[in-house]
């Protein structure tokens, strides 16, 4: 049951770590790219900590397809998130460039579907 906590802990402070980019998107003062590199610093943090949770809980419980869809989700996410952060390192985002917000756009799709399915896995996996 620990491990299946902590799973859900990690995935908890994933969202927040999602509104915090939300806010800090919305900031152009000297310091937003600071900012975020220490939010992608921070987000990876998290999906590591979940993917070993998740480790730890299949180590203990067995395999599940629940286990398993969030195993593919966690892969499918930190993909995506590396691919962006790949192709727009903070010190070269111009927030105007449609590029770059269509990449946001892309990404922030691609979390929400890894949101839902997380959720659902999360739910019910096995205490």
């Amino acid at each position: 049951m620990i491990e299946r906590q902590r799973i859900q802990s990690s995935f908890e402070a994933f969202e927040k770590l999602l509104e915090d980019f939300a806010r800090n998107s919305d900031q152009q003062d000297a310091d937003w790219r600071r900012k975020l590199v220490e939010l992608r610093r921070q987000l990876q943090e998290r999906l590591i900590g979940m993917r070993a949770a998740l480790q730890a809980h299949e180590a203990r419980a067995g395999s599940s397809s629940d286990a398993r869809n969030l195993s593919a989700a966690l892969s499918t996410i930190r993909s995506e998130i590396a691919l962006h952060q790949a192709e727009w390192p903070a010190v070269a985002i111009d927030t105007s460039d449609e590029g770059y917000r269509r990449s946001v756009r892309q990404l922030r799709a691609a979390t929400r579907r890894f949101r839902a399915t997380a959720r659902i896995a999360i739910a019910s996996l096995r205490p």
